[in-house]
């Protein structure tokens, strides 16, 4: 499948809010898939899957807040606890440098139920899948907003963090400089697909 068909079959930006469930489920859940997240109001915009800690499956409410031109994303649980949130704004350019793309750059992304990160909320149950959840918000709005799925970030300076991104694609920015930030990241464009559709995406 080609980057532009996952562009015009899974986020579409004409898509819209749909009253039945994307999946299979005894509940009624509307997933992310089928809408368009940026024309979503603040609130409580639908569920995303991830997996706990012990394999088991479970559904998360995805929150939706704006600040400026930065949005936020919120993974809630059942019980109201904040699991992983992600925060990024649109970087665009009217007269590009070389290498320059407009992107989604990440300012944020947090897993508060790793035990393993400094962002860990103590006694939060663990969830995996968390982070590339979050990123695969940041592909969909990318598409949404015609930012073809690019994606930049900066990196924490730790080797798990530098591995988790390494895996998920990310690569070291063209743009970067002599004097550049060495862990300023983009998301290879080879990578888009693999990324949006891992773990069966959202």
């Amino acid at each position: 499948m080609q980057i532009q068909k996952i562009n015009a079959s899974f986020y579409n930006k004409n898509t819209k809010l749909s009253s039945k469930p994307t999946f299979g489920s005894k509940v009624s859940t509307q997933g992310l898939k089928n809408i368009n997240i940026g024309s979503m109001p603040a609130g409580n915009i639908g569920k995303i899957k991830v997996l706990k800690a012990n394999g088991k499956e479970a559904w998360l409410d995805v929150i939706k807040s704006t600040y400026h031109d930065y949005e936020t994303y919120n993974f809630v649980n059942e019980l109201k606890q904040v699991i992983g949130k992600i925060e990024f704004r649109f970087n665009k350019y009217v007269w590009p440098l070389e290498g320059e793309k407009d992107h989604v750059f990440v300012t944020e992304l947090r897993n508060f139920s790793n035990p393993n990160t400094p962002y860990y909320t103590k006694g939060l149950e663990e969830y995996n899948q968390v982070g590339t959840k979050l990123l695969q918000v940041a592909v969909k709005r990318s598409f949404e907003n015609n930012c073809n799925g690019n994606i930049e970030l900066v990196a924490k300076r730790r080797q798990e963090v530098l591995k988790f991104y390494e895996i998920l694609g990310f690569r070291q920015s063209s743009n970067v400089g002599l004097y550049g930030n060495p862990y300023r990241l983009q998301l290879a464009e080879d990578k888009i697909e693999s990324l949006a559709m891992k773990y069966g995406g959202i």
